[in-house]
């Protein structure tokens, strides 16, 4: 896992060191905790987090929120 790795980043997030946080996340985890990329490669990360048990619904109410955030800072004046 990424435990040791993900308490550096928050500590480092949160201490104001922005750069140094962003440094310490990899691809791998990028890939391996969201929803980017080709379409296949969506649909894969899909089934592994479907097979480990993982509620999907969950997943694409948390993906929903973010959509309808990017729809809203669409529609903000100014931009």
């Amino acid at each position: 896992g990424w435990a040791d790795v993900a308490a550096e980043v928050r500590e480092r997030w949160q201490a104001g060191d922005r750069d140094g946080a962003t440094e310490l996340v990899t691809d791998e985890m990028v890939l391996g905790t969201t929803l980017i990329g080709t379409e296949g490669m969506v649909r894969d990360r899909l089934r592994v987090w479907r097979d480990a048990g993982e509620t999907l619904d969950a997943r694409l109410t948390t993906l929903g929120r973010a959509l309808d955030l990017v729809r809203a800072m669409e529609r903000e004046p100014g931009r």
